[in-house]
């Protein structure tokens, strides 16, 4: 009997340990869209700059991390067995609420901008979720939606895994290319499924394989943080070369570079090797941010937004110039607002239509 319970008690830990992965990383998604240090590079606030910079890089794995976990839960036997229905089931499940946010996002050009819309521009762009920037990791698992049964026969045939491990790297490369000879990022370079594909291809590929671990041998805890450590050096290095040779600011702090990629890929690999040590570790707080993960990535931006214009009007001006303290309370606020907004949505709606509409 006890034994029973002990092995139920562990694999609840070890699902919750993914919740606290989620969470994290949803942090790290908010800290991204917070406010950035571009406007203080080369003033007297320069630090600000260089402080973002940093900052930006250690915390550019998050969506890395959510569309791997997207691989790395499939459900594999729906998804070959009858991939009309995981068409509709996983596909309609996740465009729905991305329609009603993309709508919702798509109000203020109508209410403070009426004047100047193309209706049929904005149209095109709320079916596409281009009404607000992050609404693209959706739009991109949507893709990885209807590519899944493909990729899970091409990764089981094994004669292609070469050549799908390296449509990340030759995208890159694409954008490298276009970014030195025109100084500028290629238009939605982020929102079409090469950019992401090794996370998602990693995560299916760990699936299919019921693994524990991303890579065998580099599974000492030591190891495996020091890879991370040399990584995000990496990345932090690639940035000021960037921006050296005047490649685009963005690109400079971006997540899809490959040293960020490499960063990333360092971090999953992390998160599985330290897991045996978190299986007894518990945080209401996390599990909750963790489950709340999905519903506060579509919510979060209305709020960054709100946060970002009361603390300017209260503050006086006294936090514009210490960027790391803006970052906080903004980060705070929005995570605040973002539970107590899906909570009342929930008991308002019930969880079934809350989770249907909004996706929480």
């Amino acid at each position: 009997m006890n034994n029973s319970i002990n092995k139920t008690n562990n694999k609840t830990n070890r699902i919750e340990y993914f919740q606290y992965v989620r969470a994290i990383s949803i942090i790290a998604v908010i800290l991204i869209h917070s406010r950035n240090g571009i406007s203080f590079q080369n003033t007297n606030g320069a630090w600000n700059f260089d402080y973002w910079l940093i900052i930006r890089q250690i915390i550019n794995f998050p969506v890395a991390i959510f569309f791997f976990f997207s691989g790395y839960f499939v459900k594999i036997d729906i998804a070959e067995k009858d991939k009309l229905f995981y068409y509709i089931k996983r596909g309609g499940k996740l465009y729905l609420p991305f329609l009603i946010w993309s709508a919702i996002y798509a109000i203020p050009k109508l209410i403070f901008d009426f004047k100047n819309i193309q209706f049929l521009d904005l149209i095109i762009k709320t079916f596409l979720g281009l009404t607000a920037g992050h609404l693209y990791f959706i739009l991109v698992l949507l893709q990885f939606v209807f590519l899944t049964p493909l990729i899970l026969k091409k990764i089981k045939l094994k004669k292609y895994n070469v050549f799908l491990l390296l449509i990340t790297p030759l995208y890159l490369g694409l954008l490298y290319f276009y970014t030195f000879k025109t100084g500028e990022q290629l238009p939605y370079y982020h929102i079409v499924f090469p950019a992401w594909f090794i996370f998602y291809y990693l995560g299916l590929l760990m699936n299919i394989k019921k693994e524990n671990i991303l890579f065998s041998k580099i599974n000492n805890t030591y190891i495996a943080i020091v890879i991370v450590v040399l990584g995000l050096a990496m990345s932090i290095l690639e940035g000021y070369i960037q921006l050296k040779f005047e490649f685009p600011v963005t690109f400079a702090a971006s997540q899809i570079k490959f040293s960020s990629f490499i960063y990333s890929i360092a971090v999953i690999n992390l998160i599985f090797v330290v897991k045996p040590y978190f299986e007894n570790f518990k945080s209401k707080e996390l599990k909750l941010i963790g489950d709340r993960s999905y519903g506060i990535y579509y919510i979060h931006m209305a709020y960054i937004m709100i946060v970002s214009k009361l603390i300017s009007v209260f503050s006086n001006n006294y936090l514009e110039n210490m960027l790391p303290f803006f970052q906080m309370i903004q980060l705070v606020l929005v995570v605040t607002l973002s539970l107590l907004s899906i909570k009342i949505t929930k008991k308002v709606l019930g969880d079934k239509f809350s989770r249907k509409l909004f996706g929480f």
